[in-house]
């Protein structure tokens, strides 16, 4: 899919609470984060409304439901959190709940950016201003803003690049 970068301001005392801010300001959705860090792991437990779930058991029970997990999650300490395995850790704080531990998935970092995105951004920047930065610098450098990677654009490829742009007038209609 497509990657969006937002931003949004920083609140509360804590990465946590400047998360939780988001989801309800942006997203509308009420979240609630606990982080937890030593030398060694950092850990987090991560709690959300689920829409169809409210839709499910009308507003009045949602609104319940959600304050019943929010204060039962409100007990974990930052030891549980680094030390206890995920189906210890959700027995304990959801004893009387239906909890599903769901399969664990890797994640990794993949980065999207390509050659073409780094020519896609000198094209919305105009060959005036690419020319001019040419000119200065002999090279142009975009940087991916996700992974540093970096794309190289000498004179040649700004040519190459703008002149996939213009029209080609033997294939032009009348």
């Amino acid at each position: 899919g497509n990657r969006y970068q937002g931003m949004v301001t920083w609140q509360g005392d804590s990465l946590a609470q400047s998360i939780e801010g988001y989801f309800k300001q942006s997203e509308q959705v009420p979240t609630r984060l606990w982080i937890a860090v030593n030398a060694k792991h950092a850990a987090g437990l991560f709690i959300q409304s689920m829409p169809r779930e409210s839709a499910r058991l009308g507003k009045t029970s949602a609104n319940e439901h959600w304050e019943h997990i929010s204060h039962l999650s409100a007990t974990i300490t930052a030891h549980e959190l680094l030390m206890l395995d995920n189906m210890t850790l959700l027995r304990r704080l959801y004893a009387e709940e239906d909890v599903r531990l769901f399969t664990p998935k890797s994640v990794k970092f993949g980065c999207t950016c390509s050659l073409e995105r780094g020519e896609n951004a000198l094209r919305l920047l105009g060959r005036e201003e690419v020319e001019q930065e040419l000119h200065a610098k002999q090279k142009i450098v975009v940087t991916c803003e996700f992974c540093s990677k970096e794309f190289v654009f000498d004179r040649v490829d700004v040519e190459r690049i703008f002149k996939q742009d213009k029209p080609d007038s033997s294939h032009q209609v009348h």
